[in-house]
Formats: C-alpha cells, sequence, structure tokens
C-alpha cells in the first residue's frame, strides 16, 4: 500500500474488498483504476466511484517500549514533519510517536480519521494502549470553504473528539490536546480564510469538551505575518 510504512492497511469493505495498489479499497465486484499519484476509482458494471481511504497502520511501539510516559501524536503531513523534532525535544521526557505510522498525508482528512478511528489509536498491530497523552489535528486536508463541507468538518471532528474521550476514559489515557493547523498561504494571500475558519470551529469543540489548546497557528504567523509570500521557514 502506497504510504504504508509497513506495505500494509486495513480496508473497512468488508472480506471480499478489493484493494487498489495505491491508497483506496473497493467494494467486492468492482475493479480499481488508479488515478496518480495517490487516489484511485472503483469502477462497476454502471459508474465509477471514489475508492475509500485505506486506514495506515498505527503507532509502530506499544507503550512499554520504553519506561517514559508515551506520547501519541494523530495528525496529518504537518504533524509527521514536527514529530520527529517534538520527539528529540522530550526525548528524556516522553517516548512520542506518530499515528498513522506512515508518510504521505498521514492521518488525512477528519472523515477518514474518524473512519480509521480504532487504527489512528492503536498500534501497528491493532492493539490498544494506555497512552499518556494523545495529541490530534485535523485541518489541512478538509480546504473547502463551502458551508456544506466546514459543517460536515465540524460534526466529523465533534465525533472523533467524542470518540476519544471515551476512550480515554475507558482505557485511562491521561490527557488529549487538539493542535491548531498551521497557515497555508496559498489560500490565505488569495483571501480564502478556510484555515482560520477551521480553526475557529475546532477551537469551539474543544473549548465545549474542555480539550486544551495547542496553537501553532499563531506560532508560525507570529514570525511569519498573516499574509505572508516569502517565508523564513518555508519556499514560495
Amino acid at each position: 500500500m502506497l504510504f504504508s510504512a509497513s506495505g500494509y492497511g486495513c480496508c473497512n469493505l468488508g472480506p471480499q474488498a478489493l484493494c487498489c495498489a495505491q491508497q483506496g479499497c473497493c467494494p467486492s465486484g468492482c475493479t480499481c483504476v488508479n488515478t496518480p499519484p495517490y487516489t484511485s476509482n472503483c469502477l462497476r458494471a454502471s459508474d465509477t466511484v471514489p475508492a475509500t481511504q485505506v486506514c495506515q497502520p498505527g503507532a509502530q511501539f506499544r507503550t512499554n517500549h520504553t519506561a517514559l510516559p508515551s506520547v501519541m501524536v494523530i495528525g496529518d503531513s504537518a504533524s509527521i514533519g514536527y514529530t520527529p523534532q517534538v520527539a528529540s525535544l522530550l526525548s528524556t521526557t516522553a517516548f512520542v510517536q506518530h499515528n498513522p505510522w506512515s508518510g504521505g498525508g498521514g492521518a488525512d482528512d477528519v472523515a477518514t480519521g474518524l473512519a480509521c478511528f480504532e487504527s489512528y489509536t492503536r498500534t501497528s498491530m491493532f492493539q490498544d494502549q494506555r497512552w499518556t497523552l494523545v495529541s490530534f489535528n485535523f485541518g489541512l486536508h478538509n480546504l473547502d470553504n463551502s458551508t456544506a463541507a466546514e459543517q460536515a468538518y465540524a460534526a466529523n471532528l465533534a465525533a472523533f473528539a467524542d470518540k476519544l474521550l471515551a476512550k480515554s476514559r475507558a482505557l485511562g489515557w491521561r490527557q488529549l490536546v487538539y493542535v491548531l493547523t498551521t497557515p497555508y498561504m496559498p489560500d490565505r494571500v488569495q483571501g480564502n480564510t478556510v484555515v482560520e475558519d477551521l480553526n475557529r470551529i475546532a477551537t469551539a469543540i474543544m473549548q465545549q469538551r474542555g480539550i486544551p489548546i495547542i496553537d501553532l497557528y499563531s506560532r508560525v504567523t507570529a514570525l511569519c505575518g498573516a499574509v505572508s509570500k516569502n517565508f523564513s521557514i518555508c519556499d514560495n
């Protein structure tokens, strides 16, 4: 499977489903049609529909891998990028790993996160763990500011947060935190404030549930400005 560190993933469409060569899976009776660079479609007798996202493997290690408190970061490619830095900074304090254990888009959009909830809260061997802290974020794969899309984002993020809270209580996780989405300037310089919209939605959802927020958005804009075409920390 594309972007899976182990080469495997989990399809939620039943035992007769067809796994595609890229990131998707199709119901029984379909044919996979790869649509490079990442996705696939499912060819049926009468029509073609987008493939369902395969759930990539969860965190690589169990919590007993070290004696340190265990931190799990659920998120997209931005968190894939910063997790090694966080792990290094906290190397004597906590053992930090990313979920899913993969490259590419990571946990992808929040609807995929919800569909893959069990994969994204367990290890790659599908083992539940007693994580000390779980950090999560969804946003950079939801950059659609239509009313319907933002309503779907809110509903799915609220459902994901509620499932996390329930699992946290059941398994004795000590803390949840939500990380706001970092700026996406290709949209922002065109006047599209979808990231800001999603962060407002997410902030309200987390505040209603008492989940603390880490504001990476403001950390970036404090350095680069609210609207910028030239970054010291990324290209144009």
